[in-house]
């Protein structure tokens, strides 16, 4: 996928989350994101004295959202739409020790024993706004 201007990125995360968990979320699934989006990061810029600033996104990562039971439904809805890009944080992803672990331990959940944490959603604006309009902001 390539990050242009008919994208828009939206984060949905779980309304219960402590501040701490629901900022570790965020970072998981952005570092998730920008592996798989072409264009999402910018370059690096220079300020007015020369300090060089490393680059960020080129496209706003509003923050939403949503119950626990909202975000498997979104992540549902969304893993079935053609050219969206839908990335998850699950209570298993937090609870692993290590990337082995993580991938061992996810392997035995089903679809209907998943809790995310949080979702990422990237695609064509219509679409995502579609899927996730009706979220309220952090």
């Amino acid at each position: 996928m390539t990050a242009d201007k008919k994208s828009k990125c939206v984060f949905v995360i779980d309304d219960t989350l402590p501040a701490g968990l629901a900022a570790n979320t965020a970072a998981v699934l952005a570092t998730a994101l920008s592996c798989k989006v072409e264009g999402l990061v910018g370059w690096d810029v220079a300020d007015a004295e020369g300090c060089v600033h490393p680059a960020i996104t080129r496209v706003p990562f509003p923050m939403l959202k949503a119950r626990s039971e909202e975000l498997a439904r979104l992540h549902a809805q969304a893993n079935g739409q053609n050219g969206v890009l839908v990335a998850g944080f699950s209570e298993t992803a937090q609870r692993s020790r290590s990337y082995d672990e993580y991938a061992v331990r996810l392997g035995g959940v089903t679809s209907d024993n998943m809790r995310y944490l949080g979702l990422v959603l990237f695609g064509e604006r219509g679409c995502i706004s579609r899927l996730t309009g009706h979220l309220e902001l952090m």
